[in-house]
């Protein structure tokens, strides 16, 4: 019996499904099957209940989940006592988002390098804040930079926020909107935005942004898969004369593929129009370990402190 073999059970039974299991822990589905059949094997019985499109405990897998929770967070544990004892600081492990503006997530890997020196190897990037929240409560994260409202923990993660970044429109450089100083979100009713498919979470954290343009009646939108203001929504806005909206960070030194000569950014002037994002963490994990809770509050204390010029604090 072996960690790996603990850790594939545990995945299954806080997901229910052995494709988002398998997901969650970076591998295929087959080779986490094998690694349950094998536990289960060891234990002498049935952890699951294989039904079409359900996974259900059985009575012993229910009442092997908290021991074997524990017996992984003591794992987890063992690196940062080892660390401890050599006199070495364990880095933070922190992740953020893909859907966060480039400029930020870059601040943000800053800020946490400068609690302990280290660089940002550490850093995991997530598609979907929900992959984030299982990494937080069981401790294998330290700090998350999420878009806002935190994804639903039962009341397991605390969150700080950081800054709104406000949103701007691209289009292309020939088009009628390129040149102006700003634009309102009334002038855009009738025009068609080209959109990346967004995940359940960042559909969550984009509800105030979608209530404000369907209440302008900008509405008219096609989705394409690719990450916002990447190639494939850049091709649209080229090629068709489509409209996007992408973050607005002047002074930003990261280039980005919406940028003159072909492209013009237009600041929309309407107030509140723009994206929250904030820090989370989990307070019962961090303050197990005294170092690492120090160093998140110096994580948190430096960045909400400090919002970048292009950006309002959340209120």
């Amino acid at each position: 019996m072996d960690l790996a073999k603990l850790t594939a059970f545990l995945a299954v039974a806080d997901e229910r499904n052995f494709g988002r299991a398998a997901q969650r822990l970076h591998m295929t589905p087959s080779p986490l099957s094998r690694q349950v059949a094998q536990l289960e094997r060891e234990l002498g019985g049935a952890l699951f209940v294989r039904e079409y499109h359900r996974v259900a405990l059985t009575p012993m897998g229910e009442a092997l989940v908290g021991p074997v929770r524990r017996i992984l967070e003591q794992a987890g544990e063992l690196p940062a006592i080892a660390a401890q004892a050599r006199g070495e600081v364990r880095p933070l492990r922190v992740a953020a988002t893909t859907w966060a503006p480039t400029a930020l997530v870059t601040r943000f890997a800053e800020a946490v390098g400068r609690t302990g020196g280290e660089s940002a190897s550490g850093l995991e990037l997530v598609e979907d804040s929900d992959d984030v929240v299982p990494g937080l409560l069981d401790g294998r994260l330290d700090l998350a930079l999420l878009h806002l409202p935190a994804p639903d923990s039962d009341g397991g993660l605390s969150a700080v926020p950081w800054l709104r970044y406000p949103l701007a429109v691209a289009v292309r450089a020939d088009d009628p909107l390129a040149g102006r100083e700003s634009v309102s979100l009334a002038e855009l009713s009738g025009r068609t935005f080209v959109e990346s498919v967004i995940p359940p979470r960042v559909t969550n954290a984009m509800r105030r942004v979608s209530t404000m343009l369907k209440n302008a009646r900008v509405t008219r939108t096609e989705q394409v898969q690719g990450a916002p203001g990447g190639v494939e929504i850049s091709r649209e806005v080229l090629l068709r004369g489509l409209a996007t909206f992408v973050p607005h960070l002047p002074g930003s030194p990261l280039p980005s593929l919406m940028s003159p000569p072909a492209f013009a950014t237009i600041p929309v002037e309407d107030e509140g129009f723009g994206m929250d994002v904030g820090l989370v963490w989990c307070a019962e994990q961090v303050g197990r370990r005294p170092d690492t809770a120090r160093r998140v509050e110096e994580a948190v204390e430096a960045l909400t402190g400090a919002p970048l010029p292009a950006g309002a604090p959340v209120t």
